[in-house]
């Protein structure tokens, strides 16, 4: 259910016409209310233009920074996560 959005990592490495089979819109990186959302972590000097970095890739592990927000499959008990969510467990309004 919902609109589903992806950004593309590492193993996405079938052709995008296969994905938007089942994802609304495909991604490297994108930007919405000044969080970039990556797979991969940015480096932390370029995180002056974000207030958060919402990535993957990390799988179990956390950055000890509390500007980067995981939401690997282990992180959020393999089910997808809504922006909704993700606003309000970073306290964005």
């Amino acid at each position: 259910n919902g609109q589903k959005r992806l950004i593309r990592g590492n193993h996405d490495v079938f052709r995008t016409s296969e994905y938007l089979e089942y994802f609304d819109e495909i991604y490297g990186c994108r930007v919405l209310d000044r969080m970039i959302f990556t797979h991969i972590p940015i480096h932390e000097d370029c995180m002056s233009r974000f207030t958060h970095n919402v990535h993957g890739h990390l799988h179990s592990n956390v950055m000890p920074d509390a500007r980067y927000f995981n939401v690997s499959c282990e992180q959020v008990d393999y089910t997808p996560v809504s922006f909704d969510y993700i606003k309000a467990t970073l306290r964005i309004s």
